[in-house]
């Protein structure tokens, strides 16, 4: 009796070490979940999974490609060009690289700077601030004119229906091209000596002379020429023409270049 019951108890721890080595080598579906939910693995995954079917929803759903272009700001260059400049339609409103956008503007004459804009669900905004012409550069041996900034900067050729433009003819000829420069004293003295001619004294202009060594021209309505040459002693320079006009004196070309020996024929 005493051998049967001590066999027993052999058997029994035994039966029990088996189920147990089972049961943790082969784990249930459900208590891994539960691990994974415990360590967060399974809200990771979930989140992974919801992040890449919205992330390929937003980047393959044609809903997204853009359709149009709102460009705001542009006087001087034309809506079209800034579309095409910007090369923002149909690629996707998500994909667009809004600051090779703002560069490729930028690098367009006419552009100081931009601001690009992604409006839902397929639009693109264009803010455009432009440079402003100070003159339209005429080279007599070129029928295009040229607009130009403060700084001698030619910004691209005049458009139809501008007005409110200073004009210099170019009596070299010289070649002309966006991006490239003019005299820039010669723009400041075109400027100065239009404001001070026509705005103050009231003399009807014919668009500026401009030669190379000797500056700029003033040509009024009347026929008479006036040689100014640069900005330098600019006031003193308009004095003493409106002294000569003044005085009724006819001349047809007077040289201001030199304010105290003013030459006149």
């Amino acid at each position: 009796m005493a051998h049967k019951q001590a066999g027993e108890q052999r058997l029994i721890p035994q039966r029990n070490q088996r189920r147990r080595a089972r049961s943790n080598a082969t784990p249930g579906l459900w208590r891994g979940l539960l691990e994974w939910a415990r360590d967060g693995r399974l809200a990771g995954f979930l989140i992974a999974t919801a992040s890449a079917a919205v992330l390929g929803y937003l980047l393959l759903n044609p809903g997204f490609r853009v359709v149009e272009v709102e460009v705001q700001g542009n006087i001087v260059l034309p809506t079209s060009e800034a579309i095409r400049y910007s090369q923002a339609m149909g690629i996707n409103l998500f994909l667009l690289d809004t600051w090779e956008v703002n560069h490729r503007l930028t690098e367009v004459p006419y552009v100081e700077r931009a601001q690009v804009e992604r409006l839902l669900p397929n639009r693109v905004r264009l803010t455009i601030w432009e440079r402003f012409p100070s003159v339209s550069w005429w080279p007599v041996s070129d029928p295009q004119r040229y607009l130009v900034d403060d700084t001698g900067l030619v910004l691209g050729t005049e458009q139809p229906g501008m007005s409110d433009l200073i004009y210099i003819m170019d009596l070299d000829g010289t070649s002309v091209q966006p991006s490239g420069h003019v005299d820039e004293e010669a723009v400041r003295t075109a400027q100065q000596a239009f404001s001070r001619l026509y705005n103050d004294l009231g003399i009807s202009l014919f668009p500026f002379e401009y030669q190379e060594g000797e500056g700029i021209t003033a040509v009024s309505a009347t026929g008479w020429r006036a040689l100014f040459g640069t900005s330098e002693h600019l006031e003193t320079k308009v004095r003493n023409l409106a002294a000569l006009l003044q005085s009724g004196i006819q001349f047809r070309l007077v040289d201001l270049r030199m304010p105290d020996q003013m030459r006149y024929h």
